[in-house]
């Protein structure tokens, strides 16, 4: 989140040079370009570090992600959606190392929102777990539960 303030305010400050002004009055309108921005960024990288632990991504980003099944619409703001989970995965992990969770487990949840990703197929889905996205993933990731420990 701090990223996407900088990022803001560097916004606001080009705005304010290019077109005159006070760098405060173009701050509301370049907060919500940083946040557009923040919510579509490629990650470069499938990997994330925690007390130099390397983890992967559910599902690295670039790679192709099975196909959502749904109108255009549905399926257009599902793949956002399903972009955004595997990208904010990694705060919630590293929140749940932080909380001395054993690194096993980790790797399990990690390995059940790969699942996740990879049998959830349907747009609905994902539109209907929106609130879950950035806010509780366990409940999310609970939905999915007995159908993973099946596979296992």
């Amino acid at each position: 989140m701090k990223n996407v303030m900088i990022r803001a305010w560097e916004i606001a400050k080009e705005g304010a040079a290019k077109f005159g002004g006070k760098v405060r009055e173009y701050f509301s309108e370049s907060l919500k370009q940083a946040w557009s921005e923040f919510k579509t960024r490629p990650v470069s990288n499938s990997m994330f570090n925690h007390n130099n632990i390397e983890y992967k991504f559910p599902f690295p980003i670039g790679e192709e992600l099975p196909a959502l099944e749904g109108s255009e619409k549905q399926i257009k703001w599902a793949v956002q959606l399903r972009n955004e989970f595997n990208i904010t995965f990694v705060n919630f992990v590293n929140a749940l190392l932080d909380k001395r969770l054993k690194e096993s487990e980790v790797l399990k949840i990690i390995n059940l929102a790969r699942f996740l990703i990879e049998n959830r197929t349907s747009a609905s889905f994902w539109i209907e777990n929106r609130e879950n996205i950035n806010g509780n993933k366990l409940q999310m990731l609970q939905s999915v539960y007995t159908e993973f420990k099946a596979v296992i």
